[in-house]
Parts: structure tokens; C-alpha cells; sequence
């Protein structure tokens, strides 16, 4: 059993309409997941409820009040310097298509596990991690 990555997105203003996450869940789907041709599960969207309590310990999520909280399930593992495992690119592409689709919002992109700590995933972090990804992490071993 391995880590699962999690993905927020917080905002200032008002809570989107059902209408409105319908629209990004089906864009993100379409965009992300049905054009790549891999096996990456869906997506799903959805308005954060209780942060406060379910992640009191983490230091970016501990601020909820006058924010709006999307939860954005992205069905794959943790990755980081120390742990590996997950889809980086995907979880970069993710983060990229938050930026296009929240472009007339102020946000912020939070990245981290239930066992780890989050962090926002800025360009800049997301950077490092390809950077990491591509340059130090071995190749296989083919038989």
C-alpha cells in the first residue's frame, strides 16, 4: 500500500454551483484523462468540507475561513524526493490545468499526501520535481 497524492485548489470567493463542477469535472476528464490514452482513472472534483479538522495538522491548511476549498481527487500516488512512486508528469499536467481553468480566480495549488505535508505546487516546486524525476531517478533493470 503506498501513498496517495492529494491535490487542493484555494480561492477567495464564492462556492462554485453543481453546474460549475459538472463543467470543470467533464473538462478535466476529457482533457486529462481521455486524451492520454493511459490508464489514469477519472477525476473527480469536489467542494473540500471540514479541512479544518481533517488536515488540522498541516501548516497550509489550518487557514479555511473566507476560502473556498476544491478537492481535487486525482487517483494516484505520491511523489516526492524521498518517495518516488507517483505519475509526476500527470500530477503536473493537473496542476497545469488548474492554472488555465483558474486563471480569473486568486488561488493557490496545494500538493502533499495524508502522510506528508503539503506544500504549494507552484511552478517552481513542480520544476524541481521533473528536475529530480528526470536527472537522478534510475532506469529499470531490463531482463
Amino acid at each position: 500500500m503506498g501513498m496517495d497524492a492529494e491535490i487542493f485548489v484555494r480561492y477567495v470567493g464564492e462556492p462554485p454551483t453543481q453546474e460549475q463542477i459538472d463543467k470543470w469535472n467533464k473538462d478535466f476528464n476529457y482533457r486529462i484523462i481521455t486524451r492520454s490514452f493511459d490508464e489514469i482513472y477519472e477525476c473527480t472534483i469536489s467542494v473540500a468540507k471540514d479541512m479544518g479538522y481533517r488536515y488540522y495538522y498541516r501548516e497550509l491548511l489550518k487557514e479555511t475561513e473566507g476560502f473556498v476549498i476544491l478537492d481535487m481527487d486525482v487517483q494516484t500516488r505520491y511523489f516526492s524526493e524521498g518517495y518516488s512512486r507517483g505519475n509526476i508528469l500527470y500530477l503536473c499536467c493537473v496542476a497545469e490545468w488548474i492554472e488555465h481553468t483558474f486563471k480569473d480566480f486568486s488561488f493557490e495549488i496545494l500538493y502533499g499526501s495524508p502522510e506528508s505535508n503539503f506544500v504549494l505546487f507552484d511552478e517552481e516546486y513542480r520544476r524541481k520535481m521533473k528536475n529530480y524525476f528526470f536527472d537522478t531517478l534510475p532506469l529499470p533493470t531490463m531482463c
